[in-house]
């Protein structure tokens, strides 16, 4: 199968971090990585046009990583970023998200493979996205919401029915008949609420994302919050929404590009399964005709 081609731009003061970078990169498999390696962020900017991901370091002798990041987003803001750091803190890992990173390592991971899998990891969402963006409105979509508050639960419903998308809209303020409920409907879409007795929004993601990967989840709040909103995306949601900002556009876009996303990736996976049937039908043919 032909390696996917793509351009890393990798901006680090140190000469051993970027050997190191390169090292790991030219491992990679199923991507062919070309490699632009930068010491000085200000001619890294000039590089921006013909590169797919960059990887930054967190802290520069004139200027910081995030500093760096924003002016990057401020160019191309459709461009990955990963974030590199000597130690990692959630309070810099939340400043590092909400500048428009796509994730963040600790340098001492630079050997491993979990290098590896954020770097594939940042590149696929960016194309799935780019993908994603060009799906219209949803014709239809069968949504959950899950609220133990009752006004809210409410509101969400309204706002959904005056969507111009149709949705099949299901209520519930108790999350124990979860995934009970999300296969009898066949839900596309949950909008679960953070706050939920007993259980939290974050930890029924888990579950969510361990059985039922397929449905999209849009985790909601009452107050913004930037490690929730953090947390939120790295357990696998799709969007963090506030419900005091909530309105009928804002829903109906992250419904859009949330379930638009998932379809994509089943599509995706579909592919490769089919790709891996054929294949292994081919080598049986070859193995008999050897015979």
């Amino acid at each position: 199968m032909a390696k996917v081609k793509k351009t890393i731009l990798i901006v680090d003061d140190s000469i051993d971090d970027l050997e190191a970078c390169s090292r790991r990169l030219k491992r990679c498999q199923n991507y062919d990585f070309d490699l632009i390696t930068e010491t000085s962020p200000r001619t890294a900017l000039s590089r921006l046009p013909e590169i797919d991901c960059a990887l930054l370091d967190y802290q520069f002798p004139a200027i910081t990583g995030l500093e760096l990041l924003a002016q990057i987003k401020s160019i191309r803001p459709d461009l990955p970023v990963v974030v590199m750091t000597g130690q990692v803190e959630e309070a810099l890992a939340v400043k590092i998200m909400k500048t428009g990173a796509a994730d963040y390592i600790n340098k001492a991971d630079l050997a491993s493979e979990q290098f590896e899998q954020k770097i594939k990891a940042a590149i696929n969402a960016d194309s799935l996205n780019a993908q994603g963006n060009k799906f219209g409105r949803l014709q239809s979509a069968k949504v959950l919401v899950i609220d133990d508050n009752e006004d809210d639960l409410e509101l969400c419903e309204r706002l959904l029915l005056k969507c111009e998308s149709v949705y099949e809209v299901h209520c519930n303020t108790t999350s124990t008949h979860l995934f009970q409920q999300l296969l009898d409907f066949d839900i596309d879409c949950l909008l679960l609420d953070y706050f939920m007795p007993g259980k939290s929004g974050l930890d029924i993601l888990k579950d969510i994302q361990r059985t039922c990967p397929h449905i999209a989840v849009l985790l909601m709040t009452g107050q913004g919050s930037e490690k929730v909103a953090v947390d939120a995306i790295k357990g696998g949601a799709e969007n963090y929404l506030v419900k005091s900002a909530l309105t009928i556009d804002l829903l109906e876009s992250s419904i859009t590009q949330a379930v638009g996303k998932k379809r994509l990736e089943k599509n995706l996976r579909q592919r490769e399964q089919d790709l891996k049937e054929s294949q292994a039908r081919l080598e049986d043919s070859h193995k008999f005709l050897n015979l």
